[in-house]
């Protein structure tokens, strides 16, 4: 079974700035490698790299339910490192290495957030979608709200079900978000994440 995780970093968040202009931090949560590809491609580079190892662990997890969350045994590569761009954004594919297993990405850099994706089986011939709002002047404990609301509106177009009933709710073991259809749990799986102003998803369709 694929599984997919997903995590959005708002470049304008001043504790995201704070943290990754921190040595210590960045010492603690990026290998050799990572750390010189810092200072050769820039500011932008800690939190891309940082989005890729956070949303391989949201899937990684669905793998194994005990496994902790430490970045710096999520090790990024990506190829090729010259990205293909638009006005509005930046491209880039890659991989996470963890513990032997190899995690296929992709990411959006923009000017103000990056949003990864990280499926466990990689993206060929699989029905996904994704999605991100920036939400202005939202409580940050109204986010959660925001980012279900989000992932419900573009499920019902995606299934043509009324949005009234999906539901999204937590694993009671695993606290991991599962989609409900009618009542019943679907077997899509299901990412959320949210940081700053943004919101926003990933999901593997199984219809």
């Amino acid at each position: 079974m694929s599984f997919i995780g997903n995590d959005i970093v708002s470049l304008t968040d001043v504790n995201n700035r704070v943290s990754f202009q921190n040595d210590r931090y960045l010492q603690k949560s990026f290998v050799p490698r990572e750390l010189d590809e810092i200072k050769k491609f820039g500011k932008k580079w800690p939190f891309l790299l940082w989005s890729c190892k956070e949303s391989a662990y949201k899937a990684r997890v669905k793998q194994d339910h005990r496994k902790p969350f430490c970045p710096i045994n999520f090790q990024v590569y990506h190829s090729p490192v010259c990205p293909k761009g638009t006005g509005n954004y930046t491209a880039l594919s890659g991989q996470v290495e963890n513990e032997g297993h190899i995690l296929i990405t992709k990411s959006w850099v923009c000017n103000d957030y990056i949003h990864s994706i990280c499926s466990t089986e990689g993206f060929d011939g699989m029905n996904i979608i994704y999605g991100l709002r920036k939400n202005v002047n939202v409580p940050p404990g109204r986010q959660s709200a925001c980012v279900r609301k989000l992932v419900i509106g573009n499920l019902a177009h995606k299934l043509n079900v009324d949005v009234r009933n999906i539901k999204i709710k937590k694993d009671r073991e695993t606290e991991i978000p599962v989609a409900m259809i009618d009542n019943s749990d679907s077997e899509m799986d299901l990412s959320l994440s949210h940081d700053g102003e943004f919101v926003a998803f990933a999901c593997i369709i199984s219809i």
